[in-house]
């Protein structure tokens, strides 16, 4: 679609969402020299792309990528070394602003924290989809069940801040035609992080698709996580990227270890210490 054929109101997503798409090639194509190198594309510029390359579907400014496989730091390092990139962070993600674009891609050592889903590298690498001719070499995408699991985990690992979930629910009305609910619960119990996806179907309420809760938990269940959820968004200042609060909650290997709500809240409040303190 042209950029002079759109809505003036969505001319703004069509420029960022273009800008971020050719980000992600750049950064791609120069990561190309590293032949162990595989880059995951998810959320928002994976979804546009399967709407049909619909660039508009929603706004985001940059493309989500993850190092699933070869080294983060080296892929790092190369960026730091181009002329081209400006990185920012490097621990478990970095920032990459390509010059003179401006556009970001925000690089990631994992498709989710290994506290939420251990094995989500491996697991998603093993059954994504090559799409080089969209995003730049050696660039993939997870297959739609896997791509749902992702979503839900990062809306409630951000704390479900609402512009967080304006766009979950565009993104999940297109996974939905894709994915079933059978098909859907065999993806959470691969990739893990159950309640966190649990939490944030009990969060999207009627806006989720239809049947993807009651195949996870029964109405027991989903009403005690919704109660830790509700608890985590009310904590979850509205300028905060992501919620530390959320993680300890919410995380599935965490959360089958919990003796209860009060033990999670303590941990909780650890945890968030120990992040501004730069010890995790």
């Amino acid at each position: 679609m042209l950029a002079s054929h759109l809505d003036p109101d969505r001319l703004a997503d069509w420029i960022a969402a273009t800008r971020a798409r050719t980000s992600v090639v750049e950064v791609a194509m120069a990561l190309s020299r590293f032949p162990d190198l595989q880059l995951l594309v998810f959320k928002g510029a994976h979804l546009a792309a399967l709407a049909g390359d619909a660039r508009t579907y929603r706004f985001y400014d940059d493309v989500d990528v993850a190092v699933v496989r070869g080294s983060f730091d080296a892929a790092i390092g190369a960026l730091r070394a181009d002329a081209q990139f400006s990185v920012s962070g490097a621990r478990q993600s970095a920032l990459v602003r390509v010059r003179p674009s401006g556009g970001i891609v925000d690089l990631q050592r994992r498709a989710l924290p290994r506290f939420l889903a251990p094995n989500t590298n491996r697991l998603v690498l093993s059954r994504a989809l090559r799409f080089d001719s969209h995003f730049g070499p050696q660039t993939w995408v997870p297959r739609a069940a896997d791509a749902a699991v992702i979503s839900l985990a990062h809306l409630a690992k951000d704390g479900f801040l609402r512009r967080r979930v304006e766009n979950a629910v565009v993104d999940l009305k297109i996974l939905s035609e894709l994915v079933t609910p059978a098909d859907f619960a065999v993806a959470v119990a691969a990739l893990g992080a159950r309640r966190a996806v649990i939490a944030s179907l009990a969060m999207l309420d009627e806006r989720a698709p239809a049947g993807w809760l009651s195949a996870l938990a029964d109405a027991a269940e989903v009403k005690r996580i919704r109660r830790v959820a509700e608890w985590v968004r009310s904590t979850t200042p509205s300028s905060w990227g992501t919620n530390p609060f959320a993680h300890p909650l919410l995380a599935d290997r965490i959360a089958d270890r919990l003796a209860g709500v009060a033990w999670g809240v303590v941990q909780s409040v650890r945890f968030a210490t120990l992040r501004r303190l730069g010890k995790l």
